[in-house]
């Protein structure tokens, strides 16, 4: 499997899938999320906590860019909040670059 075609599988399997035992396949301890150390096991906590905020999260990949070892990915995720957040509205749209290498 590309590296490519490894980001894809763990936006569709983790990420709207909800798969987080899967986690470990795609992650190995420690690594960087988001400019952060974390685990698995904190992920895992993450992603529990994003689906209790939000509603109906769906991330949609707008485009890839591959050398073949490192991926870019520009996705957004239209999504309605669960619970009052602050915030000024109860639907967001993210729309965000990740860099997996």
């Amino acid at each position: 499997m590309t590296a490519e075609e490894t980001v894809r599988d763990l936006i569709q399997r983790v990420w709207n899938g909800g798969r987080v035992d899967e986690l470990a396949q795609f992650y190995a301890d420690p690594f960087d999320h988001g400019g952060s150390p974390d685990t698995v096991a904190g992920l895992r906590q993450w992603h529990a906590a994003e689906a209790a905020t939000w509603a109906d999260t769906r991330y949609e990949v707008m485009s890839v860019v591959s050398d073949g070892e490192q991926v870019a990915v520009r996705w957004q995720r239209p999504a309605a909040a669960r619970r009052a957040i602050r915030m000024k509205a109860r639907r967001a749209a993210e729309e965000v670059y990740s860099i997996a290498a």
